[in-house]
C-alpha cells in the first residue's frame, strides 16, 4: 500500500479497528434525502461549522435519469459532489412503520398479516461519510460508484488512462490533480486546465515559472511522434528525442507544439500520410485535393481555447502565442523555428 505524502493524494481508507481497507465511493448529491431531526455531528466537524448538502427534490418523471438537468444548478454547485466517501452503516426504513403499527397485527378480516420481504431492486438506504468527516442519508448506496485502486487515488495526468471513465472519475482526478497545483489534465489530444486563480510555479519546484523560456524549450519537438511527422524528415524525426526521452507533464505548450509541428509536417517531400487523409474526411472532398498533394500545400492548423467567463481563456491564448513567437525566433540560442520567422 503507497504512503501518501503530506500533500499529495491519499491511499485507499483503512479501518483503524479492523485494519482492512475500506471500499470508497464516489458520493452523489442527487442521492441525498431531505434533513430530519437527527444533527449526524461529529466531534471534530460539528453541523454549525459545516454547510449540508442540500437533498435534491425530483419530479416522478425524472426519477429515471441520473442527474436531471433542472437540479444541475444544485448538483454541480455542491462541494461533496464526487468525494469519496464510505458507507457507515444501511438504514432500516421499515423500522418505523414496524412500531408505528405493531398494535395492529391483524388485518380487518381478522387473518394475519404477511410479513413484507424487500426484493433485490429495492433501494437500500444508507448513512455516509465524505472524507471530510460529514455524515449525509441518501435514498440508495447500491447507485454508488465504487473507486478504483490506484488510478482513482493519483490524479493520472491522462483521464482516458483511466479503467473506467466516467463523469465522476473524471472530475476526482480533476479534483486531486488541482490540489498538486496539476492545473493541466489531458483527455487523449484534448488538455483540461482549471483556473488556479494565482501565480503558477513547477509543482515540486518552488520559485520556477510554469511559463519560463526554458519550459518552452523543454516542450520544443516533443509531439512530434504524436502527430505522426517522422516521414522522411530527418529534423522532424530528431524532434522525437527534444525530450531526452523522458515524458513531459501536460502542458500548454504541449499544444501549441502539437499545431506548429503538425503544420510543418504537412510540407514534406514525400506524399501526404494516408492514414492522416483518412482522420480528415473533408480534406478528401476538396476539388483541388489532388493538386494539393502535388504541390504539397500547407495544411493550416487551429488551436480551439473554449470554457466559461472566467475560466483562463485569455490567459491561454497570450501563453500559446508566447510560445509560438518563442519557437520561431531566429538566431536566438540556435533554436530557431525551423523555417518560422
Amino acid at each position: 500500500m503507497m504512503t501518501p505524502s503530506a500533500k499529495g493524494p491519499k491511499a485507499r481508507t483503512v479501518d483503524l479497528v479492523t485494519g482492512k481497507a475500506k471500499v470508497e465511493y464516489f458520493f452523489d448529491p442527487s442521492l441525498v434525502l431531505p434533513p430530519d431531526n437527527d444533527s449526524f455531528d461529529t466531534p471534530a466537524k460539528p453541523s454549525g461549522s459545516l454547510p449540508r448538502t442540500p437533498s435534491i427534490k425530483r419530479k416522478p418523471s425524472e426519477l429515471s435519469s441520473e442527474h436531471p438537468s433542472a437540479d444541475d444548478g444544485v448538483l454541480f454547485s455542491s462541494k461533496h459532489l464526487f468525494m469519496p466517501c464510505t458507507v457507515v452503516k444501511d438504514i432500516d426504513s421499515t423500522a418505523s412503520a414496524s412500531t408505528s403499527s405493531a398494535s395492529s397485527a391483524a388485518s380487518g378480516d381478522g387473518t394475519p398479516k404477511k410479513d413484507h420481504k424487500s426484493s433485490s431492486d429495492d433501494p437500500v438506504p444508507a448513512l455516509v461519510k465524505t472524507s471530510d468527516g460529514q455524515l449525509h442519508k441518501i435514498s440508495d448506496r447500491r447507485k454508488l460508484t465504487p473507486l478504483t485502486s490506484p488510478d482513482d487515488y493519483l490524479g493520472i495526468p491522462d483521464v482516458l488512462h483511466l479503467p473506467n471513465v466516467t463523469e465522476a472519475s473524471l472530475l476526482h482526478a480533476l479534483r486531486l490533480r488541482y490540489h498538486l497545483d496539476e492545473i493541466y489534465t489531458s483527455a487523449g489530444p484534448i488538455l483540461m486546465s482549471v483556473n488556479p486563480y494565482k501565480p503558477m510555479t513547477v509543482p515540486g519546484t518552488p520559485g520556477e515559472d510554469l511559463y519560463s523560456e526554458e519550459r518552452m524549450m523543454m516542450y520544443r519537438g516533443s509531439t512530434a511522434n504524436f502527430v505522426g511527422a517522422t516521414s522522411g524528415n530527418g529534423a522532424l524525426a530528431a524532434m522525437a528525442v527534444a525530450a531526452g526521452g523522458k515524458t513531459l507533464p501536460c502542458h500548454l505548450f504541449q499544444v501549441a507544439d502539437r499545431a506548429y509541428t503538425s503544420l510543418l509536417s504537412s510540407v514534406v517531400a514525400e506524399e501526404v500520410e494516408p492514414h492522416l487523409e483518412e482522420e480528415d474526411p473533408m480534406v478528401m472532398m476538396e476539388k483541388d485535393h489532388e493538386q494539393k498533394r502535388r504541390n504539397h500545400v500547407v495544411r493550416n492548423q487551429s488551436v480551439i481555447i473554449s470554457g466559461e467567463s472566467g475560466a483562463g481563456k485569455t490567459e491561454a491564448t497570450k501563453k500559446i502565442m508566447q510560445y509560438l513567437a518563442r519557437i520561431t525566433a531566429k538566431g536566438k540560442d540556435g533554436a530557431g523555428g525551423g523555417g518560422g520567422g
